[in-house]
């Protein structure tokens, strides 16, 4: 049976749409996509939630010495 331009219209929308979602949440549909070695895909929403955990690290790793600090109040 041949699918009318409709049908091919509607199918290349959801393939457009699965490729979308993959790209800004891979897994977001169930099984997340892989690449042909059985790699998952890294979507924005991993790299993001990354460069978060990679910053909140470098912000608790900083010391801050209070030492020198003093308060200064006017009466």
């Amino acid at each position: 049976s041949r699918s009318t331009s409709g049908e091919l219209v509607i199918c290349q929308e959801k393939l457009v749409q699965k490729a979308v979602d993959t790209l800004l949440d891979n897994g977001i549909r169930g099984q997340p996509m892989r690449d042909g070695h059985n790699k998952v895909y890294k979507s924005f929403s991993d790299i993001i939630e990354d460069k978060e955990k990679r910053f909140r690290e470098i912000l608790l790793k900083k010391r801050v010495d209070y030492s020198g600090c003093s308060i200064i109040i006017v009466l």
